[in-house]
């Protein structure tokens, strides 16, 4: 036998062997992947990508061997979203710039992006990135300044609807602040409006209301935005959204009621229409009167087949009609009663019976059980007029040498009763209605279009560039060139 020293040697020796051949065995490759591997960069949750192209930028773990993405979003037709393969990216950096110019504006809801990665040892991983707000096609945003006047109202927003029967709707909303608050009369003139209506679809048609009295500007309500529905049937009611992730980890809404506790006023007419008169008091607003919010009114009107179209005073989708960004800002006048203490106090803690409709669409009956429509009132043969009127302007608004005179000419009807007509539907004259409607027209041309502006004003039945360009600033307070350059899409 060796000496202790040697055995502990061969000992020694042996160990530093068999540690050797362990460490150099290969190792197996892992079969878990690492939830941190593949993280989303761009974009952000909650981001609003407003330039026309939205870039999808992802960081990962070296054994990514490649990443398919796609996108699920509104196509801008239809109730159902759309999946769209935006391919696959094999090498790093995983990075994608996608053309959104042509979508449609993706709000309220948003969109989401799904990341399929592939990794060298055959296994994948799904990653999802919701809450994606596009927004390409910029809205010109309207501001409208209401009076701080009690007896005065501004009109600022109005639109025709033509309905299945060939009657003309026509919609109106005018407001003003006042010693209780912010005041809005909505008026729905429909000649063959009728409660014959299928009953399971009245409950479905009236106003609905939206303020947003922080300007948060934000793509989807919060809980702090009032949105309050005025349905025909029923009691006001306000609605609460409250954003939460549904069972696909995809943002959503859930939508808590309660009453609205303010007083409102509205009223129907068998063949003439409905309308609301609302007053938001200070309460509404934490007992504050804002300088400034932003604002959304949607009239819900159907035809006897119960078919329901939503009509938003900003002029958008009823899908993009609850988002804040595009509401019209509301400001008021300073002066008047609302520097007065005395009258301040007054209101807040004296109170006051509504306001009877101002303006020259009073719809409110001093009865309380039905809606005098005094000035519209119009018998049959009127409503036919009407209906003649309204259909010729329709077809004919381009003509630019379509006068009073030519139109009276035309339908065998007197010029002062056509505009007879249109001041009670509208309270505009002829010439400013032609103006108005001309003015819509050329708006959506400008933003859907790349036709110089002169042709635009031929096409729109302007005289001249110069006749447009002056009804763009009178009516809305900018040029064409800087609508366009704000607003175009095409």
């Amino acid at each position: 036998m060796g000496s202790p020293m040697s055995i502990m040697r061969m000992t020694f020796c042996v160990f530093i062997l068999f540690y050797s051949s362990f460490s150099i065995q290969p190792q197996k490759k892992s079969t878990s992947v690492d939830s941190s591997c593949v993280i989303f960069e761009t974009p952000r949750y909650g981001s609003i990508i407003k330039s026309p192209t939205c870039t999808l930028s992802l960081s990962t773990c070296p054994n990514v061997e490649s990443i398919h993405l796609t996108a699920r979003f509104f196509p801008g037709s239809g109730i159902m979203d759309t999946i769209l393969d935006l391919g696959t990216i094999t090498q790093p950096p995983f990075k994608l710039i996608w053309n959104i110019a042509e979508l449609p504006n993706q709000l309220f809801r948003g969109m989401w992006f799904v990341a399929d990665a592939a990794f060298k040892n055959g296994k994948h991983m799904i990653v999802r990135q919701d809450g994606v707000f596009l927004y390409p096609r910029h809205v010109s945003a309207k501001e409208v300044t209401l009076p701080s006047s009690a007896e005065q109202q501004k009109l600022f927003f109005i639109d025709t609807l033509p309905s299945i029967e060939a009657s003309v709707i026509i919609l109106n909303v005018s407001g003003n602040w006042n010693s209780q608050g912010l005041h809005f009369t909505v008026l729905v003139i429909d000649p063959s409006f009728s409660m014959a209506v299928p009953k399971e679809k009245l409950p479905e048609l009236g106003v609905v209301v939206c303020i947003d009295p922080f300007m948060t500007k934000s793509a989807y309500p919060t809980k702090a935005t009032l949105i309050i529905s005025f349905p025909l049937l029923s009691k006001p009611m306000r609605f609460i959204y409250n954003k939460v992730n549904d069972q696909k980890g995809i943002m959503n809404f859930t939508v808590d009621t309660m009453d609205f506790p303010y007083p409102a006023t509205i009223k129907t007419a068998e063949g003439k229409g409905y309308g609301l008169d609302i007053t938001l008091p200070r309460g509404a607003f934490n007992n504050e009167m804002p300088e400034s919010l932003l604002c959304n009114i949607l009239m819900k009107v159907a035809d006897r087949h119960g078919r329901i179209s939503i009509i938003s005073s900003n002029r958008v989708s009823s899908r993009e009609a609850l988002s804040p960004l595009l509401w019209t800002t509301i400001r008021r006048t300073q002066g008047g009663f609302l520097r007065n203490p005395l009258y301040v106090f007054l209101a807040c803690f004296g109170g006051g019976a509504l306001l009877a409709f101002v303006g020259g669409y009073a719809i409110l009956s001093r009865s309380g059980k039905t809606v005098a429509f005094n000035k519209i009132a119009l018998s049959e043969e009127d409503k036919q007029l009407a209906k003649t009127a309204y259909g010729y302007l329709e077809k004919n608004m381009t003509n630019k040498d379509m006068t009073l005179s030519v139109v009276a000419r035309e339908l065998s009807i007197s010029g002062s009763k056509i505009e007879s007509l249109i001041k009670k539907y509208n309270n505009l004259s002829f010439k400013k209605y032609l103006m108005h409607a001309r003015v819509e027209i050329a708006k959506e041309r400008l933003r859907s279009s790349h036709a110089s502006e002169s042709s635009i004003a031929e096409s729109c039945g302007f005289k001249s560039i110069d006749e447009m360009e002056k009804s763009f600033v009178k009516l809305c307070h900018t040029t064409p060139f800087k609508y366009r350059s704000d607003n175009q899409v095409a």
